[in-house]
C-alpha cells in the first residue's frame, strides 16, 4: 500500500529543493520540501498536462532505481504524433541513468546508465531545450554533453556527443545547474552566477563560450531557475532577481516593464516579502515566500497564473489569492500550467486551458509528495518510495489471471478453432466489442460464441492482454506487425505503439532480414506501417556487413525490398564519405 503523507517539519533551514527550468525540483536552502539526495530513493508520477483529466501515473521504469532528482528535456522531434524527450534521473549513488522510449538500445524502456562521461559522483542535473545534459559532480565540476539525433530522428543513446568538462570554471566550484532553451546558468558555491549560450544547440553539436566573471557581485545567490530565455535567482537575503527576454512581451520578468534585461535586475516589487523559492516557465514566472503565499507573473492565456481572465497578463508580481489558506512550499512552472506543493504535502495544480484556479491532485492525496517538476506540459512528483504489493496481488496480474477464466466469463471467442473466455466490461476500449456488445452480436455469434478471423491464437490473447491490464508484458517481434493490424483495427494507438517500441528493441543481426520482411508485408496492407518499415530497413543497412551473411537474407527475395536495400546502402556510404 502507499505511503500515507505526513505533517512535515519546515523548521530547518538547510532543506534542499531544486527547480530548473521549470523542469526540475527546485533547490533552495530554507525550502520545507526536504533534502533527499544521497538520503533517500524515490519514485515518480508523472502526468501530461494536455490531457482531460488528472492521471498521476508510476513510472515502473523507475522503480527500484533509487531516483534522487528527475531531468527532462523539452520536445526534442515527433516521430509518429509521439513527442520525443531526453528523459534523465539522477540516483542516491550519484549515477546518471536515461529511461523511456526515447533510449535508442537494447533495453529502451529500462534504465540507461550514461554517467561515464563524468568523472565522480553527481549531485545535481539538469536538461536544455535542445537535448544538452549538464552535470554536477561531488567536488563541484561542471560537466556538459550533448545528444545528437540518429537517421530517425531518435535520441541515441550511443552517439552522445563527446564530453566538456567546463575548464572555464574549473577553479570555481558550482552546487546547482539549470539550462533553458539555449543557454546555461551555473551557481557556485559561493553564490556567483556564470552564464553562457550554445550556438547550434538543435545540433547538439553547438559552439559554446564559457566566461569565468561573474554575472553580478553585488549579491549571492542560493537557488536558480532557467526557462526559455529567461533566468532568476533567489539571493541570500531573500531577494529575486530576473534577467533575459520578456518572451512575447508577457511580463515574466516582473519588472513592470517588457524591456530585454541582459544582467541580473532585482523584482524591487518583491523587496517586502521574503522569497524562497522561484521557477520560470516558457512565458510565466512563480515564486515562493517565507510565508508560503505565492506570486505569479506574465502570460495568462492559458491560466497558468491562477487568474480567470486568461487575457489578464501581470508585467509585476501577483499574489494568488487562491491558494492564501495553504502554505506553500515549492512551485513548479511548465509550458502553460504551474503546480504547488504545500507543507502538508497536498499538491496543487492549475492552468493547461482547463483549470482557472489550482486544483488539488487527489491521485496524490495518499502519497508523501517530497517535490516537483515540469518540461511543457510534462508534469511530475517525486514521492517517498511506494510500497508495492506482492505481484500475486496486483491489479495489473489479478486482471491478466481473468483472460481465458471460464468461472466468471460472460463471453466466448473462437479463434483458430480454439474457444477464449473473457469478460465484457474489460473489453469496453475497443471500438470493435463496443459496437458488436451494442448490436447484442447478433451478427457475429454462433450458438453464442464469437466467431474470429484473420488473427493468430497467440495475438488474439495479446491483444485480450492489453485490453485487461493496459499493457503487453512481451511483445513477440514475430507477432508485432499482427498485433499492430489488430491495435489498428480495434483503435487502440498505445497498443501500436508498444507494437514499434518491440521491433525497436528486438530487431538484431540474425533476425533482421525477416523482421523486414514482414514489415513490408504489413506496409503493404497499411501505409502507417511504413514507420515500422523504416526501423528495420534503416538496421538492415546500417549493419549490411553481418546481415547479408545470415540464413535470413537469403530467404529475402523480393525484388523491389532488394532494391530498396540497394538504394539504402547507396545513401548511407555516401553519407559517410
Amino acid at each position: 500500500m502507499p505511503l500515507k503523507r505526513t505533517i512535515r517539519d519546515t523548521s530547518g533551514k538547510n532543506n534542499k529543493n531544486k527547480n530548473n527550468d521549470g523542469a526540475s525540483d527546485s533547490k533552495h536552502p530554507k525550502t520545507a520540501v526536504g533534502n533527499n539526495k544521497k538520503e533517500q530513493a524515490l519514485e515518480v508520477f508523472m502526468w501530461d498536462a494536455r490531457y482531460d483529466e488528472f492521471e498521476p501515473g508510476l513510472l515502473k521504469e523507475l522503480q527500484g532505481v533509487g531516483v534522487a532528482q528527475v531531468a527532462v528535456s523539452a520536445e526534442l522531434e515527433i516521430i509518429e504524433d509521439e513527442e520525443m524527450h531526453l528523459r534523465l534521473a539522477l540516483t542516491k549513488d550519484g549515477k546518471i541513468r536515461q529511461w523511456g522510449p526515447e533510449t535508442k538500445s537494447k533495453h529502451s524502456h529500462c534504465c540507461v546508465d550514461i554517467s561515464s562521461f563524468t568523472e565522480e559522483s553527481v549531485v545535481d542535473i539538469a536538461c536544455s531545450g535542445g537535448g544538452r545534459i549538464a552535470a554536477v559532480t561531488e567536488s563541484g565540476k561542471l560537466y556538459l554533453r550533448g545528444y545528437s539525433d540518429n537517421d530517425n530522428g531518435l535520441v541515441d543513446a550511443l552517439r552522445l556527443v563527446p564530453k566538456q568538462w567546463v575548464r572555464a570554471l574549473d577553479k570555481i566550484p558550482v552546487k546547482q545547474v539549470a539550462c533553458g532553451m539555449s543557454h546555461t546558468v551555473a551557481l557556485s558555491q559561493s553564490g556567483k552566477l556564470y552564464q553562457w549560450k550554445v550556438h547550434g544547440e538543435s545540433s547538439g553539436r553547438g559552439s559554446v563560450l564559457f566566461s569565468s566573471i561573474p554575472l553580478a557581485r553585488d549579491f549571492s545567490a542560493v537557488q536558480i531557475s532557467a526557462g526559455f530565455d529567461l533566468t532568476a535567482a533567489v539571493t541570500d537575503t531573500g531577494k529575486l532577481y530576473t534577467w533575459g527576454q520578456s518572451r512575447d512581451g508577457h511580463g515574466q520578468l516582473g519588472h513592470g516593464t517588457l524591456a530585454i534585461c541582459h544582467l541580473p535586475k532585482q523584482v524591487e516589487s518583491l523587496n517586502n516579502v521574503y522569497i524562497l523559492q522561484v521557477s520560470v516557465g516558457y512565458n510565466h514566472t512563480a515564486v515562493v515566500t517565507s510565508e508560503g503565499s505565492v506570486y505569479v507573473f506574465g502570460d495568462n492565456f492559458l491560466n497558468q497564473l491562477g487568474l480567470p481572465n486568461k487575457y489578464d497578463r501581470r508585467n509585476l508580481p501577483t499574489l494568488l489569492d487562491e491558494l492564501k489558506d495553504h502554505f506553500v512550499v515549492q512551485v513548479c512552472c511548465g509550458h502553460g500550467c504551474t503546480s504547488a506543493l504545500t507543507r502538508e504535502g497536498e499538491v496543487f495544480f492549475w492552468g493547461a486551458d482547463k483549470y482557472e484556479k489550482p486544483q488539488k491532485v487527489k491521485q496524490l492525496s495518499d502519497y508523501r509528495v517530497v517535490s516537483l517538476g515540469a518540461t511543457g506540459c510534462l508534469n511530475w512528483a517525486l514521492v517517498e518510495a511506494v510500497s508495492i504489493p506482492p505481484d500475486e496481488f496486483s491489479i495489473d496480474v489479478s486482471l491478466r489471471s481473468l483472460i481465458n477464466d471460464e468461472e466468471f466469463s460472460d463471453v466466448i471467442f473462437k479463434v483458430e478453432g480454439e474457444q477464449i473466455h473473457a469478460h465484457r466490461v474489460n473489453l469496453i476500449r475497443s471500438r470493435v466489442f463496443q459496437a458488436m456488445f451494442r448490436s447484442g452480436m447478433r451478427e457475429s455469434t454462433v450458438n453464442g460464441v464469437i466467431d474470429i478471423h484473420d488473427v493468430s491464437k497467440q495475438t488474439f490473447l495479446l491483444l485480450l492482454e492489453y485490453l485487461y491490464a493496459g499493457t503487453v508484458a512481451v511483445v513477440p517481434v514475430e507477432l508485432a506487425f499482427e498485433l499492430w493490424e489488430a491495435a489498428e483495427l480495434h483503435g487502440l494507438r498505445p497498443l501500436q505503439k508498444l507494437c514499434r517500441f518491440s521491433v525497436k528493441d528486438s530487431i538484431n543481426v540474425e533476425n533482421a532480414s525477416d523482421v523486414l520482411r514482414m514489415a513490408e508485408e504489413a506496409s503493404r496492407k497499411h501505409s502507417e506501417c511504413i514507420g515500422l518499415k523504416k526501423i528495420c530497413l534503416d538496421f538492415v543497412v546500417a549493419n549490411y556487413g553481418k546481415v547479408s551473411k545470415t540464413e535470413g537474407m537469403r530467404r529475402l527475395t523480393d525484388p523491389a525490398l532488394c532494391h530498396e536495400i540497394m538504394n539504402g546502402l547507396y545513401s548511407y556510404y555516401n553519407m559517410i564519405v
